[in-house]
């Protein structure tokens, strides 16, 4: 395991399986299920691969390293991926990331889709 995969999140499984499953015409329910599902995929990607957490120092018990917990996989980090992968354009990101803050609002969800 190298340094930078303690803290990696789009293994080529994980991004393969977002090209595979992602459609244009998802409802945001559909995409926030989606995040949801590469989470897990993410995970189980990691444990099969034996890459254990990243750590980091605690300040109150000194030296010791605790592991961290990855945030799950956001709804803009999934829309930042699709365009880094050339499946969406800076104009439809634009316009998904704009009607996902609508969406969002409306419903009174954080990033990651769940009721505030």
């Amino acid at each position: 395991m190298t340094a930078s995969e303690a803290s990696k999140t789009w293994f080529d499984e994980v991004v393969q399986y977002m090209l595979d499953t992602w459609q244009e015409s998802f409802t945001w329910d559909e995409t926030i299920d989606l995040c949801d599902k590469l989470t897990q995929f993410r995970d189980k990607v990691r444990m099969q691969k034996g890459i254990k957490p990243p750590q980091f120092h605690c300040d109150k018990c000194g030296i010791q390293h605790h592991p961290m917990t990855l945030a799950p996989i956001s709804i803009r980090g999934l829309l930042i991926a699709l365009q880094r992968e050339g499946v969406i354009t800076q104009d439809t990101y634009n316009y998904l990331i704009k009607d996902w803050l609508r969406f969002q609002c409306r419903n009174q969800l954080d990033v990651f889709g769940e009721k505030k």
